[in-house]
């Protein structure tokens, strides 16, 4: 391809790209519409993932949709509760990948692998790590069948991290490749992946919720028939989730709740208050007046 400059009859000269032909090859230009369909299935796909979140929420507590009341606007701000640490995932693993890349020059897999005196060894080598965390992954959900959910704080990545293993050797088949539409391939790995991450986020939630010493206190109005001081969990549209000394759950209305009195967060010490409070004029909860 060659480039032509061109003055135009109002200004300087610009640059033209030519082809092998000579004709002239139209300027990239931003494609709006791709934009907007990316947005919106973006949303689309935001949305569906909270309603995930949600279900992994309620059911872990016992109850379903049927039984809370919830509206589209509770689902969509649910994507707070899952999307910071997604991204904050996703984000880690752009960095790792980005510094790796850089200790390696930029050379791709097979190029690193080909300049390597003993390929064969160097690709074992190099998948040693990958191997290592599929096993653990594995290792972890067959302790949480045998265990119980003694287990199961690390299941919204091993679910995933075993799916995707799974589905990259179902991909990998030549002929499923060559007659399975691309997108269908990316669907079948990445859908349930992200369905099950999110789930097991949710559920992960509510029972943090239930043992949280530090959730917000509700009181609520006298009118009420709970005259207890009780525990937020998860706040809807129209209710609100609470639970009471000994764990029980209860479902209240929103205009039944008087105040809300949220824990005093205790400042963060920093690694050398954390280890030696009685070197800061503040600390933890441990720290002496």
């Amino acid at each position: 391809m060659n480039a032509s400059e061109t003055k135009t009859p109002d200004g300087p000269m610009t640059s033209t790209s030519v082809g092998n032909e000579g004709a002239p090859q139209p300027a990239q230009r931003f494609d709006l519409d791709f934009a907007s369909k990316t947005v919106a299935l973006a949303g689309t796909g935001c949305l569906l993932l909270s309603v995930i979140y949600d279900w992994g929420f309620i059911h872990a507590l016992g109850l379903s949709f049927a039984t809370i009341p919830t509206s589209l606007s509770d689902h969509l701000r649910g994507a707070l509760n899952w999307l910071p640490i997604t991204l904050a995932c996703i984000g880690a693993a752009a960095l790792l990948e980005v510094v790796n890349r850089r200790i390696e020059g930029g050379l791709t897999e097979h190029e690193l692998i080909a300049r390597s005196k003993k390929p064969s060894a160097l690709r074992r080598f190099r998948d040693t790590p990958y191997k290592a965390i599929s096993v653990i992954a594995v290792l972890v959900i067959c302790l949480w069948v045998i265990f119980g959910d003694s287990f199961r704080n690390g299941l919204w990545l091993f679910f995933p991290l075993t799916w995707l293993n799974f589905s990259r050797w179902v991909i990998a088949h030549p002929t499923i490749r060559a007659r399975t539409p691309r997108n269908l391939l990316l669907s079948f790995a990445f859908i349930p992946a992200a369905v099950s991450s999110v789930y097991m986020l949710g559920d992960n939630a509510a029972h943090a919720a239930l043992k949280n010493p530090d959730a917000p206190v509700v009181v609520l109005v006298p009118e009420a028939v709970d005259k207890r001081r009780l525990a937020l969990m998860r706040v809807f549209e129209h209710v609100a989730l609470v639970r009471d000394g000994v764990g029980h759950v209860s479902i209240v209305r929103i205009s039944d709740i008087l105040r809300m009195e949220p824990r005093v967060q205790v400042p963060f010490p920093g690694l050398l208050c954390g280890l030696w409070l009685r070197a800061c004029a503040f600390g933890g909860s441990n720290a002496k007046p």
